[in-house]
Formats: structure tokens, C-alpha cells, sequence
């Protein structure tokens, strides 16, 4: 795995995972904005903003990581590979957090979580999605 993983890292690879923390962060700057945005100028519940908020930021990711990144083709084969990505990686912070609550602090549980969670997506994106 790790011979693998030393064999990827060539400079188109540095380049997909700059645009891949680009169109992260713009993905989760758009939940954030549109769901606070809902939230308090339109009133509309902040659960309800909140799913609105992912879902728009879920589709700008999917359709940056596809064209913009790993510049491939939009099908419905990968966008269900994407959403069963984003579940699994739901479940994983979940996990982390569930065990990691035992031993360290919350910064450090979140903070493990943020750093993981993107560096095993861009890398089942990479390998495996959009491969």
C-alpha cells in the first residue's frame, strides 16, 4: 500500500489534491452560507436549512471533483459511487468521534476527523471513483 500510495504522488496528483481542497472547502462554504443565509434572513429551521445547505454543497462537490479535479466524465455510475462515499465517510466520523470521545479531547477528535476524512475520500476518489 505504501509503495502505491509513494507511486501516486507525481505532480498531476499534487495538482488534484490542491483542486480537491479547493472544491472542498467551496463545497462546504456553500452549506455553511446557504444554510445561515436560510437560517436567519429567511427563517426557515435550521434542520431544514442545514439539509438544504449539504445537499447544494454535496452536488457543487460532486460536479467539481468530477470535472475540475479528476476531470472526468458526470454518469450515474460515479455519482452513486459518491454518495455511497459521503455515507461511508459519515459513518467514519462517526466512529472516530465515538471512540476518540474516550480518550482525547474534542479538539482533537474533531480535528482528527477534518484531517481524515478528506485524505480517505480524495484517495477512494482517486483510486477507485474517478480512477
Amino acid at each position: 500500500m505504501l509503495i502505491k500510495f509513494a507511486e501516486m504522488i507525481d505532480s498531476k496528483t499534487i495538482n488534484q489534491i490542491i483542486r480537491f481542497g479547493v472544491v472542498g472547502v467551496t463545497a462546504a462554504a456553500t452549506h455553511f452560507c446557504v444554510a445561515l443565509m436560510l437560517t436567519e434572513y429567511v427563517g426557515v429551521a435550521i434542520q431544514i436549512s442545514n439539509l438544504i445547505g449539504f445537499w447544494l454543497g454535496f452536488i457543487l462537490s460532486y460536479a467539481g471533483q468530477v470535472l475540475f479535479t479528476f476531470k472526468a466524465k458526470l454518469s450515474r455510475d460515479n455519482f452513486l459511487s459518491y454518495l455511497g462515499l459521503g455515507l461511508i465517510n459519515y459513518c467514519i466520523a462517526c466512529a472516530i468521534i465515538f471512540i476518540g470521545d474516550f480518550w482525547l479531547p474534542n479538539w482533537a477528535v474533531l480535528g482528527g476527523t477534518v484531517v481524515l476524512i478528506p485524505l480517505f475520500s480524495f484517495l477512494v476518489s482517486k483510486l477507485w471513483i474517478f480512477r
